[in-house]
């Protein structure tokens, strides 16, 4: 193996950006490990505060009673992510997961006592704050991410990359036969979804989304 070139940009792991000619030209992205802050602004546009330190930061969630937050940290070395939880009075992070592979899109449960991510590149696991080991919650090996549950935390809405329809929205019950159902399922590309504050409604098994 010979390094002709690098580093380069890369985002995910498999995603790096560089590509060849049909005549043996190569063109590519230097890398540029640049890093990001966390800052706070109000409404206004006004700067308040900065969380933490400089690193790679994505997938930001805030917990539900705002005291602490959910990021992705990519590390720079293996160009894989962890999920981290920063305290939003101090500013500190601690890391809550620590396997190899790729651990992204993490959203709170509705009681703010657990998060819910994506791992092993495709599937959604479950993990509590507090002492407790990761959990398998959704296994079916098809590309996905979490993006919220309802206020009352018995359904979790996510996007799952379906075989010829793109991205779809998908609804899974946290009790009962926990069978997932789809939401939209269309040709076109849905991706990002959220509950609204009276959740689904049972007598017509309607989403509402916003």
């Amino acid at each position: 193996v010979v390094t002709i070139a690098g580093p380069v940009e890369s985002v995910t792991p498999g995603a790096a950006a560089f590509s060849v000619s049909k005549t043996g030209a190569l063109v590519y992205q230097p890398s540029s490990q640049r890093g990001s802050r966390l800052v706070w602004f109000d409404r206004a546009g006004k700067q308040l505060s900065v969380l933490g330190d400089e690193a790679e930061y994505s997938n930001i969630e805030i917990s539900p009673d705002g005291s602490q937050l959910l990021t992705s940290v990519s590390d720079p070395a293996l160009r894989t992510r962890d999920i981290w939880v920063v305290e939003m009075a101090r500013g500190v992070r601690s890391r809550l997961t620590f396997d190899p592979s790729d651990e992204r899109s993490a959203v709170w449960t509705a009681d703010g006592k657990g998060v819910v991510y994506t791992s092993k590149g495709l599937d959604l696991y479950v993990k509590p704050l507090g002492p407790g080991a990761e959990a398998p919650l959704l296994v079916n090996h098809a590309s996905k991410d979490p993006r919220g549950f309802t206020p009352d935390g018995k359904f979790l809405v996510y996007r799952q990359n379906g075989i010829g329809t793109r991205n779809d929205l998908w609804v899974l019950p946290m009790d009962g036969d926990r069978k997932p159902r789809p939401f939209l399922n269309t040709p076109f590309d849905e991706n990002a979804a959220a509950f609204s504050s009276k959740g689904v409604d049972r007598k017509s098994t309607r989403l509402n989304s916003s």
